[in-house]
C-alpha cells in the first residue's frame, strides 16, 4: 500500500466489519465458440443501504482436436457450474 493510504486518509490498521447480506445475486453466464469456451461470474450483494457487485471470468482454449459446438457448450456449462460450487 505504501504510503498512499496516507494521502487518502486511510488508517492502514482498519479492519472493516461486512454486514450480512440483506440480498444477494450470483449470475453466472457461459458461452463457447470454435476456439474457446468461457464463463463469467456476476455476484451482486446488498448490504443495507449499499450496493456491492463484484464480477469475474474464466476462458479456455479449445483442444486441437475436433470438438462440436455442442460439446464446447457443455465444457463451458461444466465450467460454470464448478465456479457456482467455489461461491
Amino acid at each position: 500500500m505504501g504510503e498512499r493510504h496516507k494521502e487518502a486518509g486511510i488508517d492502514q490498521n482498519t479492519s472493516m466489519h461486512i454486514a450480512r447480506p440483506h440480498r444477494g445475486e450470483l449470475h453466472v453466464f457461459v458461452d463457447a465458440s470454435e476456439k474457446s469456451y468461457a464463463a463469467a461470474v456476476y455476484w451482486r450483494i446488498k448490504l443495507s443501504e449499499h450496493e456491492r457487485s463484484f464480477a469475474s471470468r474464466k476462458s479456455s482454449r479449445r483442444s486441437l482436436k475436433v470438438i462440436s459446438i455442442p460439446r464446447l457448450e457443455l465444457q463451458a456449462a461444466l465450467l460454470g457450474a464448478r465456479w457456482l460450487r467455489r461461491y
